[in-house]
């Protein structure tokens, strides 16, 4: 027992030199996954207020005129010329119609099959940072269960030997010695160094996924900047602005027939889908910075993981290795007490 310790105090040593850089190197891949998650959050929630603006669009362009009936496609007419009264906004077809200019507007949503190519870089961006979470998460092994294990194990093949042999052989208790301030004393250094251990098992992993994928990931965030600001800019504001018009449209028509609490709950949406479309660029940028702090982190990762620190982070290291010499020798110096030296 005592060699076993002796070994396992110079494995603990050996570790809290670089335990330090190993801490950071995990605390960065889980940063990797809290930004990761934060962006594709705001990207499917940007995704689904593109789905709901369309809907919400397209109805809306029905009802503004009783001209337009809810159909997939319908024909948007517009005098070209000067002339007298009311235009419908829908024409019958899309047959030449002189003095006027015709266009097809579709009313479908917006189709999964549209979304998917966003979907998938969105996913993309999502599994890398499971993947790293999931690995920088992942618990040390609990070595007082490992070894109340073993001690069962231990006592049964000591009953056995007792059999064969006699009940004159002496065999110690494993389970009685586990509890014994012995026992408690290697457990807990035991634990230290398995934490330790389990660090560097989650640097080697974190490691070996970041050199499989990330620069995929890379590759993915240029297309995903792109395709997130059509969505939002093109798409979704392009939608409430047809809202826009659309109630715009049907005030101009009905305000004659509307009390003054209707037109000013009318107004109130014309103002409110205005107040939309004015908050897209504000609302693209915000998926850019999330993206761009997704990025940031990654390449953070990247930097730790090939041994490139900061001044700041070097500090941070020290601090850190200083805490865990102090553990160290705590436990070191209990187990010595113990067992009365080690020899």
């Amino acid at each position: 027992m005592k060699h076993l310790l002796a070994a396992t105090l110079a494995g603990a040593a050996l570790m809290l030199g670089g335990c330090a850089g190993n801490a950071l190197r995990v605390e960065a891949a889980s940063e990797v996954k809290t930004k990761a998650d934060r962006f594709v959050a705001d990207a499917n929630a940007a995704l689904e207020e593109a789905k709901a603006r369309r809907l919400r669009a397209n109805a809306a362009v029905v009802a503004s005129d009783p001209s337009c009936e809810p159909l997939a496609v319908i024909v948007v007419q517009t005098r070209t010329r000067r002339g007298k009264g009311r235009v419908p906004l829908c024409a019958p077809s899309i047959a030449p119609k002189l003095g006027y200019d015709l266009q097809t507007l579709e009313l479908r949503p917006i189709s999964e099959e549209a979304l998917k190519p966003t979907i998938l870089l969105i996913s993309a961006v999502g599994d890398y940072g499971a993947a790293l979470g999931k690995i920088a998460d992942r618990p040390d092994a609990d070595i007082s269960k490992e070894l109340g294990s073993l001690a069962g194990k231990a006592n049964s093949a000591a009953a056995l030997a007792k059999a064969v042999l006699g009940k004159s052989v002496v065999i110690p208790d494993a389970e009685k010695l586990l509890a014994s301030d012995q026992g408690k004393a290697a457990t807990a250094l035991l634990q230290f160094v398995e934490r330790l251990a389990n660090e560097q098992r989650k640097v080697r992993d974190i490691n070996r996924y970041v050199a499989e994928h990330g620069d995929k990931v890379e590759q993915v965030v240029p297309q995903l900047r792109q395709q997130m600001r059509d969505w939002i800019l093109l798409v979704s504001q392009g939608d409430a602005e047809i809202y826009q018009r659309s109630l715009v449209r049907a005030y101009a028509s009905e305000r004659a027939k509307m009390n003054f609490d209707q037109r000013l709950a009318f107004a109130t949406r014309v103002n409110e889908s205005r107040a939309e479309s004015a908050a897209a660029p504000a609302r693209a940028d915000a998926i850019d910075d999330a993206l761009d702090a997704f990025a940031a982190a990654e390449k953070l990762l990247r930097e730790r993981l090939a041994g490139r620190f900061t001044p700041e982070e070097k500090r941070r290291m020290a601090k850190i290795a200083g805490a865990r010499m102090v553990e160290a020798l705590g436990l070191i110096a209990d187990t010595v007490i113990a067992f009365g030296g080690i020899r």
